[in-house]
């Protein structure tokens, strides 16, 4: 299995707060993602594909793994990076692999492409994430997550 960094994971307590910092401080503009992320995930997700950086807050009163275990995070460590995103070649088998180790697994999202077109800006072809938590790992100490993508031709 082939991996490369896609992008870094930052955990934030206000997403209104951290989001222009950040557009300022990269001189970009990040989208955020609406309810086929926010609503399985529990979390609100504001991305730059580019950059490499998404800003992720957990949605008060979710109960999903992922927003426990981010509000987990941000309680413990407070704010900053939290997750490596992999864009993997071979998604089975990445997932096999983390599942190997013995990390929980605590989300998997498949985005059809109308979701891709209307959350992350029709930036890619196809989407499938998941995300592992491995922040209480000793040796690790942030969430692993894979991703199978492909971006789509720039016309």
């Amino acid at each position: 299995m082939k991996a490369r960094l896609h992008h870094v994971g930052i955990a934030v307590h206000d997403l209104d707060v951290s989001q222009p910092i950040y557009e300022k401080l990269y001189g970009t503009t990040m989208r955020r993602a609406g309810e086929a992320i926010s609503g399985p995930s529990g979390i609100a997700v504001a991305a730059c594909w580019r950059v490499g950086i998404e800003l992720t807050s957990p949605i008060a009163g979710s109960d999903t793994p992922t927003a426990i275990a981010l509000r987990e995070f941000l309680e413990k460590r407070g704010e900053g990076v939290y997750a490596l995103a992999h864009a993997v070649d071979d998604f089975d088998a990445a997932n096999a692999a983390a599942e190997s180790t013995g990390l929980p697994l605590i989300m998997r999202l498949t985005l059809s492409e109308e979701e891709i077109d209307r959350e992350l800006g029709g930036a890619f072809e196809y989407f499938d994430e998941t995300v592992f938590d491995a922040a209480n790992t000793p040796g690790i100490g942030h969430f692993v997550v894979f991703n199978a993508l492909k971006y789509k031709p720039r016309g």
